[in-house]
């Protein structure tokens, strides 16, 4: 098992609303809901993730999701990651979601990963949602330093990088 990336005395956020969602840890609750927003953003996801990322998407079903949730849970609960829902602001239907994860470089404290469903089914024009949340996340969290691969940066790069 991995040792915790924040220690217990550091303040983790367990959700906030902010400009256009509600954002909170993800939990089993969301299976349903969470997999509705990735079959419908999968095309999102693979632009977002590179070659090769999202293709699961495919043919993910609820069961599937739902384990996946219950482990992001438990990554939460030990502090070893973070993944968290972005949903509408009555909290009814998921939009994306944000992954916070150790970076594994002195340059960075975390690597973020955020996506969304495509702006239309946001009610929020272009990326909007997602600078909703990547403001949320520099904030509200204890990170100096956060890199978005696929953003900021390009995957190939992010990848090669010591």
């Amino acid at each position: 098992m991995r040792a915790p990336w924040l220690l217990p005395e550091v303040p983790v956020p367990e959700g906030d609303r902010i400009a256009r969602c509600l954002v909170r840890p993800l939990t089993v609750h969301d299976a349903a809901r969470d997999r509705d927003a990735i079959m419908s953003g999968r095309t999102r996801l693979r632009e977002r993730f590179g070659p090769g990322r999202g293709g699961s998407a495919e043919t993910l079903t609820v069961g599937d999701d739902l384990v996946d949730l219950a482990w992001h849970h438990e990554e939460f609960a030990l502090r070893t990651s973070f993944a968290c829902t972005n949903a509408t602001p009555d909290g009814a239907r998921v939009l994306g979601c944000l992954h916070l994860l150790p970076s594994g470089r002195p340059d960075h404290d975390a690597e973020a990963c955020c996506w969304s469903r495509a702006p239309a089914a946001c009610g929020a024009p272009g990326d909007m949602l997602d600078l909703d949340v990547r403001r949320w996340l520099v904030e509200a969290w204890p990170f100096k330093r956060v890199a978005s691969p696929g953003r900021d940066i390009p995957w190939s790069e992010w990848r090669t990088q010591p």
